[in-house]
């Protein structure tokens, strides 16, 4: 069974990753790449969010830091040191590697997981239609990218979707309940 779904992802890795590679498509692989990398372009919106007099913006701010920050501890600080599956383009032959490589492991894939985090923030507390769909397609969009560049294998980026989706609900719960709470104490 887990030789099987192994096949599988491996046979999807390459679907994806031998899509045309053209100066196009790989520089826009690279645009992706860069808007996603390291969640940099995530936390300086959502921290200047954090500011903002808008209320609903500001909540907003504060679960996308929490959840974006949670979901990279999960996969870089404890999944991949606990996993440490080798990168597709250093344990598999004829893969199409698109340039910067990260290094380190590869399960699961922390752009997407932050990427579905965000998604999944804007999507449940109910920010504009614009941002709901920009950070679900840039979140779809990373996840394929991952594959396509050579980086990740399919199950690497599934699994990263999930932690960011998962966290994000999290995160939302808890503040919400402690948002509660405090104002609870507030009221006595």
């Amino acid at each position: 069974m887990v030789s099987q779904l192994l096949e599988t992802d491996k046979t999807v890795f390459y679907i994806i990753n031998h899509l045309p590679h053209t100066s196009f498509t790989d520089g826009f692989s690279l645009y992706i790449h860069g808007l996603t990398y390291a969640g940099i372009l995530f936390a300086v919106l959502f921290f200047y969010n954090c500011f903002s007099k808008n209320e609903q913006k500001k909540e907003l701010g504060k679960n996308s830091i929490v959840a974006l920050v949670v979901a990279t501890i999960l996969t870089e600080g404890v999944i991949k040191q606990l996993v440490q599956r080798l990168r597709p383009y250093d344990g598999l032959h004829a893969v199409i590697d698109v340039l910067p490589n990260p290094g380190g492991y590869s399960f699961p894939s922390m752009q997407s997981a932050i990427a579905w985090a965000a998604a999944t923030v804007y999507l449940i507390m109910g920010a504009g239609k614009k941002g709901k769909i920009f950070f679900t397609a840039l979140a779809v969009l990373t996840s394929l990218n991952r594959v396509y560049m050579g980086h990740h294998y399919p199950s690497d980026v599934l699994a990263g979707g999930f932690i960011g989706i998962l966290t994000s609900v999290c995160v939302i719960y808890v503040l919400r309940k402690k948002t509660l709470y405090c104002q609870e104490l507030k009221r006595k």
